[in-house]
């Protein structure tokens, strides 16, 4: 599989979770924030990055709030060494998996 025959599948998960929400009819009550890219380096040292990416989110702060929970994730992450505990890190927010 090439890298554009991936990124188009990306793409149509991306569709297809977007579709889910609205029949749902969650859009007033789920955040979505996603990004899934590789970065490359050119042979001059440039990196560029190529991607798929959305988000609904209804303000700048509901925004900040999902990038502060991305880097506590990744600070955690970075602390353990491994995969962090999600039950106990979401519960934090009040979040369960159960």
């Amino acid at each position: 599989m090439d890298r554009e025959e991936f990124f188009l599948e990306v793409q149509k998960l991306a569709l297809q979770m977007d579709d889910l929400i609205d029949r749902y009819d969650n859009r007033e009550e789920v955040v979505c924030v996603f990004l899934t890219g590789s970065i490359t380096e050119d042979e001059f040292g440039d990196t560029t990055v190529q991607a798929v990416y959305g988000m609904h989110v209804d303000n700048s702060d509901e925004l900040e709030s999902v990038l502060e929970f991305f880097r506590q994730v990744y600070e955690n992450n970075q602390d353990l060494g491994d995969e962090p505990n999600w039950g106990d890190f979401l519960g934090d927010f009040g979040i369960s998996l159960n």
